[in-house]
């Protein structure tokens, strides 16, 4: 999954090196989104297929497509036109990444043992130490391996966003995986369970991640990035409101939040990819791609612990057995859209700071 994840942002690089500023955002918006598609069919054909081979199958399908990319990228790919000299922080990545794992630890273990037990309690202090050491001793070398001090503040605004936003967006994916595993019928007061919703819930909405990259990257070179951000944040409230009112226990009404919120997401991505590119010079794309994947991965892990945390504090027991509480489900629903809607604040200020900015045959690196 590392692999996969540096993959992307390295591929969004790579667009940037070999496309013309205006045609690159559409470009991005369809190599990031792009990959919704095999999303159509998968739940439908995973469904049976796992039934039939095991579980084991979804591995060798994904080794099989890993294996025919590289071949395809060793054959195709051009190499960079564009290197500058430089060393790999590699005591900057193991402390910052530590740092991340420590918290992370924290919020993930704190619900099973209690958030004041000693093995919870010492991941978040030897988190919180490794963050500090790496912010005001290893963040200050040279090249290290995140510039904090070099980022913009609309580059920072831009950041803030992605990471609130697809972190809200990721979360609710894992409550609807949780959604269709519990019927209405049982009396929760939640559960969408019924006929091919697994296929509903994850085969339409890849429609919607395509929708949204593709649709995003056009409108990005006309507006620029900035207002397919904000035009993604206002989808996905509009999607947990109405999840939070009656779509957690409607099947079609879940089905079209998901593909709302599945717009949201390739909205974002696609965006916070593209505000980055028009933001860095070109010996930078790789930089501040990454750090555009960092944020979609440090949203997405939080919020789903924050909310794996929320399910486990409210668990009741129904006949016998521990369920999630309809509060804590609603309450789940109700932090990531808490989350999209403090987003919309640091859009706005994006919006105002890039007012008059196009897209243009060179970077803006100076706003």
């Amino acid at each position: 999954m590392g692999a996969a994840v540096a993959a992307l942002f390295l591929t969004v690089a790579i667009i940037r090196d070999v496309c013309a500023p205006k045609f690159a955002m559409i470009v991005t918006g369809v190599v990031t989104s792009g990959s919704a598609a095999f999303g159509i069919v998968q739940p439908f054909v995973l469904e049976i297929a796992t039934k039939v081979f095991g579980w084991q199958f979804v591995f060798v399908v994904s080794a099989a497509f890993a294996a025919v990319a590289a071949l395809f990228v060793r054959l195709v790919i051009p190499n960079s036109r564009i290197t500058t000299p430089g060393r790999v922080d590699v005591a900057g990545a193991l402390v910052l990444g530590g740092g991340l794992a420590g918290v992370l630890v924290y919020i993930s273990l704190g619900q099973e043992f209690g958030w004041l037990s000693p093995l919870p309690v010492a991941a978040l202090v030897l988190g919180v130490v490794a963050l500090l050491v790496w912010y005001f001793v290893l963040s200050r070398v040279p090249e290290p391996v995140i510039d904090v001090r070099g980022i913009s503040a609309v580059f920072g605004l831009g950041l803030l966003v992605v990471v609130m936003g697809t972190g809200a967006y990721r979360s609710m994916l894992a409550l609807f995986s949780l959604l269709i595993d519990v019927s209405p019928d049982e009396g929760l007061g939640y559960g969408i369970a019924g006929p091919a919703a697994l296929g509903l819930m994850f085969g339409i909405p890849s429609i919607g991640i395509m929708l949204g990259g593709i649709v995003a990257g056009a409108i990005a070179t006309r507006v620029g990035p900035a207002w397919p951000l904000a035009a993604g944040l206002t989808l996905g409230t509009i999607a947990s409101l109405t999840m939070f009112t009656v779509g957690a226990a409607n099947l079609p009404i879940a089905v079209i939040c998901s593909f709302l919120l599945s717009v949201t997401a390739g909205s974002l991505v696609t965006s916070g990819f593209n505000l980055a590119s028009i933001l860095a010079p070109p010996e930078r794309q790789g930089t501040v791609s990454s750090m555009v994947m960092v944020m979609v991965a440090i949203g997405s892990v939080t919020m789903s612990f924050v909310g794996s945390a929320i399910l486990g504090a409210t668990d009741v027991v129904v006949a016998g057995e521990t369920v999630n509480s309809s509060l804590g489900v609603h309450s789940y629903i109700a932090v990531a859209g808490c989350a999209f809607v403090l987003a919309a604040v640091p859009v706005t200020f994006l919006l105002r700071r890039m007012r008059g900015h196009v897209v243009t045959d060179v970077p803006v690196s100076q706003v």
